[in-house]
């Protein structure tokens, strides 16, 4: 049995290659939209009376505190239906940022899990995580480099 190579195009005109298993025609539907793509950077600013509202389609992308004069605050969607959703956050200023959960949703970094519409923290710059809707009801902190704790 042999990998078959395919070269891709996304919907950017990038141009990727999959392997594909054998018994995997080329026609079968194949999620290509992380190869070679060029991911967003978004410098927020926003505070606690008028967060940034993550959306599903800003999934994969990477936003920043730049410029902040006071903590940056994030608020994810429900996991519900957004399964799979990931963002990425780099601190970038050392007024910090936050990523709040909503409703029952909870945020789980290593062995520490928050409170319901609790919240991730960190005003270390320099410090970056990524975290994904890994469950119905549960954000995980899957990368984090630097320091932040969940409450």
């Amino acid at each position: 049995m042999s990998i078959i190579s395919h070269a891709v195009r996304d919907h950017q005109g990038l141009v990727g290659e999959i392997n594909l298993a054998p018994g995997v025609a080329s026609t079968d539907a194949v999620n290509v939209s992380q190869i070679g793509a060029v991911k967003t950077l978004i410098a927020s600013t926003a505070g606690v009376g008028g967060p940034l509202v993550l959306l599903r389609a800003n999934s994969g992308n990477y936003y920043t505190n730049t410029g902040a004069t006071a903590e940056a605050y994030f608020t994810l969607p429900t996991t519900t239906a957004n399964l799979g959703v990931n963002y990425n956050f780099i601190v970038t200023d050392a007024d910090g940022l936050r990523i709040v959960a909503v409703g029952a949703d909870v945020i789980q970094l290593d062995t520490d899990t928050s409170a319901a519409a609790g919240f991730y923290e960190s005003t270390s710059v320099g410090t970056c995580i990524s975290i994904i809707a890994a469950a119905t009801g549960l954000w995980v902190i899957n990368t984090q480099i630097g320091t932040g704790a969940v409450t």
